[in-house]
């Protein structure tokens, strides 16, 4: 879709009409999606992030390293894909790489998402290594919509 022609006019549409703030908008895109058509995807890219919006780049690790490409985008956050999560309980080299991954991301001045943390271990291990966000059924299975919203109030309320 982001490379459909008009997407960037559509979007911004869409968004006005809602009356949202662009920078309240974050884009997902795999790796894969970026490096198919990378230069029309990284101008399309700084034209949005122009308009505001943020860009998280997800399941990482999964496809071609982007790591000598990310400083050409506006990345904001790096969400580590759930294989490397789960290998925490099982590789101590893997541990390893997360660590430095994460370091990595903070120093280029990214976020960091850890997508499908089941357990507290995974859970322990990346709150010491400076991960920002965690993400998976640790914290909540899938909910429909209103069960969603209800849980949302509920956070605001506690």
């Amino acid at each position: 879709q982001l490379l459909e022609k008009g997407f960037a006019v559509r979007l911004n549409n869409i968004v006005n009409n809602a009356g949202i703030n662009h920078n309240r908008i974050c884009l997902e895109f795999t790796e894969r999606d970026i490096l198919a058509q990378f230069e029309k995807t990284k101008e399309l890219m700084h034209q949005l992030n122009e308009d505001g919006y943020r860009f998280y780049l997800d399941d990482f690790g999964t496809g071609y390293s982007a790591l000598s490409r990310i400083e050409e985008l506006p990345i904001d956050c790096i969400k580590i894909d759930k294989r490397f999560i789960d290998n925490i309980m099982v590789r101590d080299r893997q541990r390893l790489i997360i660590q430095e991954l994460i370091s990595m991301c903070h120093k280029l001045g990214l976020q960091v998402v850890a997508e499908g943390v089941e357990h507290d271990t995974q859970r322990q291990y990346l709150a010491e290594s400076g991960c920002n966000t965690m993400q998976g059924f640790l914290y909540s299975k899938p909910l429909e919509e209103e069960a969603a919203i209800e849980r949302l109030r509920q956070s605001r309320a506690g």
